[in-house]
């Protein structure tokens, strides 16, 4: 089978590979899209701490973004079969450890790696993956096959929202307009939020932030972020932020862009220590700073939201390419291209 994969830092390769070894609850998944995401652009280029440690080793089969086909399945699978429609976790489990008997995957005391990423279990820029069936997840009929593969960063959003305690009418504040923050936007008023700021640097993104339900948007490149959120709530700050820019500057101002008691969430990655941090500035204002991934438990639910058409998650896709295509796309994507939020790579066209 063909794959796209990342031979060192800097180069990326379709290129044949073997088929996937399948063990007896393994499943043979044909697929279809695999989005290209931040973590996957900071692999290529050799620049996270991941790598660093030694936890990402090259080549690395990326993809972590994805949707596809069941094909077929081990003799002791019970739970997906051919032809259904799916997506799955991220993090790999044993599957046999009393966490797992319980379905409390992340606490696994014999975790095999994530997928494309940490301890890299073979990823989804490839023809075919082999997943463990209680990692799978069977998509409703609404939902479209591209629409799927943009589950994974919405489960970031989802539950950065969730450590938000947002219990009606507050004030939440996203920081940032890629695809995790752009559907935080929509998630925080799902849960009832009753403004939501969404900061930025693309007008078009802006725009986009707007549809999803952003009450008032801030282009960070035209004013001061700080001045311009304490103006849009009366100088409390707001009730709680969730930041998906990975800019390290809202970090250090965190206790200020938050009220009192305010929760600061952060949902993505900065790759590097952050010094003269106001502590004591939290501990006065009773405020929280946390940070969150996606994790098992929360996809059902993000996909409930698409399915219900509550969370619209066409509008972050901005790009689909094939297969053959792919390399030039990732280079494209390093490169910084302005407006992309999500390309997606198609696999196996139907």
């Amino acid at each position: 089978m063909k794959s796209i994969y990342i031979e060192k830092p800097g180069t990326v390769r379709l290129a044949e590979i073997p088929d996937p070894p399948m063990e007896p609850r393994d499943v043979h998944v044909r697929v279809r899209y695999c989005g290209i995401c931040g973590t996957d652009l900071g692999i290529l280029s050799g620049d996270m701490g991941f790598v660093r440690s030694g936890l990402i080793r090259y080549p690395a089969r990326i993809g972590h973004e994805w949707s596809g086909i069941v094909e077929r399945v081990g003799p002791a699978v019970t739970m997906v079969r051919p032809g259904d429609r799916v997506i799955g976790d991220n993090s790999i489990s044993c599957g046999e450890c009393e966490h797992c008997r319980r379905g409390d995957y992340l606490k696994c005391t014999h975790r095999r790696g994530s997928v494309g990423t940490i301890r890299c279990w073979p990823g989804a820029f490839a023809e075919y993956m082999r997943m463990p069936e209680w990692h799978l997840h069977v998509l409703p009929d609404n939902i479209s096959m591209e629409e799927a593969a943009l589950t994974e960063p919405c489960t970031i959003a989802y539950n950065a929202v969730l450590m938000c305690r947002i219990t009606g009418g507050e004030t939440v504040l996203v920081l940032g307009t890629g695809a995790i923050g752009l559907a935080a936007v929509t998630i925080a008023k799902v849960f009832g939020a009753g403004k939501v700021i969404a900061v930025g640097r693309q007008e078009g993104k802006l725009a986009i932030a707007e549809r999803m339900g952003a009450d008032v948007v801030i282009n960070s490149v035209k004013e001061d972020v700080l001045p311009a959120v304490l103006r849009e709530t009366d100088g409390k700050g707001a009730d709680c932020a969730v930041e998906c820019s990975g800019a390290i500057g809202f970090v250090g101002q965190a206790s200020e862009l938050i009220a009192g008691k305010g929760i600061f969430a952060l949902a993505g990655f900065y790759e590097t220590t952050l010094d003269r941090f106001p502590i004591d500035d939290f501990v006065v204002k009773a405020q929280t700073l946390c940070g969150t991934i996606g994790h098992p438990g929360v996809l059902d639910a993000v996909v409930r939201l698409i399915s219900e058409r509550k969370l619209d998650v066409k509008p972050l896709i901005t790009g689909v390419v094939p297969m053959e295509k792919g390399v030039e796309a990732f280079y494209e994507a390093a490169a910084g291209s302005s407006g992309r939020i999500k390309t997606l790579i198609e696999f196996n066209r139907e």
